[in-house]
């Protein structure tokens, strides 16, 4: 199973920090982190990826820059579409082979563990 790092990060004018020097550090440290946490070298075998949540709004935004990032990736995604979900966020993903959106509730262990075995996740 595979372990994957994420680091996120904020807009100058969201971070809450002291001075516009310090804020691009951090900035540029999280663009690193995150730089490295995608980086996915020619020694690796794709990946099979879950995502929960992947139409809400950072989520379909992590999905999307996912699958720009890392086209030999598989990525499923699993979503209640409940207040925050909205499924027109990924609908420029469908024609993606390497794509799958499930409309489900991640409580639904049945349906979970059928996606798991299904899609041999990671």
């Amino acid at each position: 199973m595979s372990l994957l790092k994420l680091t996120l990060g904020c807009e100058k004018d969201l971070c809450p920090v002291d001075g516009e020097e310090n804020v691009q550090s951090k900035w540029e440290e999280t663009t690193l982190a995150m730089q490295y946490s995608y980086s996915n070298g020619s020694d690796q075998s794709p990946r099979r990826l879950l995502i929960t949540g992947g139409a809400g709004f950072i989520g379909s935004n992590f999905v999307h820059h996912w699958c720009q990032a890392n086209p030999q990736d598989r990525v499923v995604v699993l979503d209640a579409l409940t207040y925050a979900g909205n499924r027109q966020t990924l609908a420029s993903l469908d024609e993606n082979q390497q794509f799958r959106f499930v409309k489900g509730d991640i409580c639904d262990r049945p349906l979970i563990d059928s996606l798991l075995q299904e899609e041999q996740i990671d």
